[in-house]
């Protein structure tokens, strides 16, 4: 079990294709240094205690699933990648999307 922020070197492992956190005690916000991960696929922070705005997540061409539910996320919805097949955001306090909702033709 994980508790706490998200430790910095995780952002330097620029090759890893899946981050999955759930289920833990991760607080504080998910770092724009995020968009580092250009091979990611799937990002997984659902049920935790993590808050503040969600950076733009465009630059992660290749993410495929984004699962951001239970968490204390506020803001708007960031910008997100086009490719994007899976979106969790239940239980997040998000209330406005920032980018056309149509960029997202493959949601499932």
């Amino acid at each position: 079990r994980l508790v706490g922020a998200l430790p910095p070197v995780i952002f330097t492992l620029t090759h890893l294709g899946v981050l999955n956190l759930r289920c833990n005690t991760l607080t504080g916000t998910l770092s724009p240094d995020v968009s580092r991960l250009t091979n990611l696929q799937v990002l997984d922070v659902a049920q935790n205690q993590m808050n503040g705005r969600v950076p733009s997540l465009r630059p992660l061409a290749g993410l495929r699933e984004l699962q951001l539910s239970s968490n204390n996320f506020s803001g708007a919805v960031p910008e997100l990648p086009r490719e994007l097949r899976r979106l969790g955001l239940a239980n997040c306090r998000m209330q406005q999307v920032s980018f056309p909702v149509g960029d997202l033709r493959g949601l499932e």
